[in-house]
């Protein structure tokens, strides 16, 4: 009797962790059945012969545990899970590292004559998806890089065939300029911060030139003049000890945030290890079932002895 309760009890508590009525499906076991699609569409226009390259930033098990994969582990960015600037902010710090440090990616190609790129059997995983630089009309447009998660949860279900939508900037092929910005969020331990950065300006990976940034020049620097058919990227050369890194692009200026959060709020940096929130529903739908089952049987039970 005293087991039954217990195991009575422990449905109850995982089927008070999700709201009443809602139960995610689980997908396929192993996820050799997932897709991601990157359908990349301009003003109904389709943007054709388009590079796109993903890099796996993290594993993802059956029990929905990530582990960060190797090649990613020692950049101190911003993650915040369920927070859309916050992951973009991420994936443009991330983009401009794989760049620079070399990192290929699990796969890339090209969209066709729709302008879409379909990817099969990818797997489960949180990836990193960037490129996408087309011209068109005079122009030069550019993909901003963004994270995904597969399974991605959509509505009540685990969606594994994921498509996506990238937003789209539009710059001028010539002449190009790009500015970079310092940013410190520190409040009140303006203390902390070093006396200077660098930061260095990528071109195509490559690294252009690697300026100062500091009080003398109000921590901002201009480049002009710069090939537009080229993909110029601007990243931290290395985070200050102690604060987070996180890109965020406007235009031709970039802004390079460096956050020192308080003693009793330690910084969402990107963890080697962690747990996605899809399975906590999962379980939480098992646990109304489970609950749902155990009742029926008593009152069947009962009727039967009545």
């Amino acid at each position: 009797m005293k087991k039954k309760l217990i195991t009575v009890f422990i449905c109850m508590i995982l089927a008070a962790l999700i709201p009443a009525g809602i139960i995610y499906a689980a997908g396929p076991g192993s996820g050799s059945g997932s897709s991601l699609t990157i359908s990349y569409i301009l003003e109904g226009e389709p943007m054709a012969g388009s590079n796109f390259k993903i890099y796996k930033i993290a594993d993802v098990d059956e029990e929905g545990e990530y582990t960060v994969v190797d090649a990613f582990s020692s950049y101190n960015v911003v993650f915040a899970p369920g927070d859309q600037a916050g992951w973009q902010a991420t994936a443009l710090a991330l983009y401009g590292y794989a760049r620079r440090d070399g990192i290929e990616p699990v796969t890339d190609g090209d969209t066709n004559g729709f302008g879409v790129l379909k990817v099969d059997n990818i797997g489960r995983g949180i990836y990193l998806v960037a490129g996408g630089d087309s011209e068109f009309g005079g122009y030069v447009y550019e993909s901003e890089p963004f994270i995904v998660s597969i399974p991605r949860r959509s509505g009540n279900n685990l969606q594994y065939d994921v498509t996506v939508n990238p937003k789209v900037r539009r710059d001028r092929p010539v002449d190009k300029e790009i500015k970079v910005i310092k940013v410190w969020k520190d409040d009140g331990r303006e203390a902390d911060r070093p006396g200077m950065i660098e930061v260095q300006l990528l071109g195509d990976g490559e690294v252009h030139e690697t300026v100062r940034l500091d009080a003398d020049n109000s921590w901002r620097y201009t480049w002009t003049g710069l090939d537009g058919t080229k993909e110029w990227l601007v990243v931290e050369k290395k985070a200050p000890e102690g604060y987070t890194v996180s890109v965020k692009r406007e235009g031709t200026t970039v802004f390079i945030t460096n956050t020192k959060e308080s003693p009793e709020e330690p910084p969402e940096t990107l963890p080697q290890t962690g747990q996605l929130w899809w399975p906590v529903f999962l379980l939480g739908g098992a646990g109304l079932v489970l609950l749902l089952t155990g009742f029926v049987g008593t009152l069947r039970r009962r009727k039967g002895n009545s």
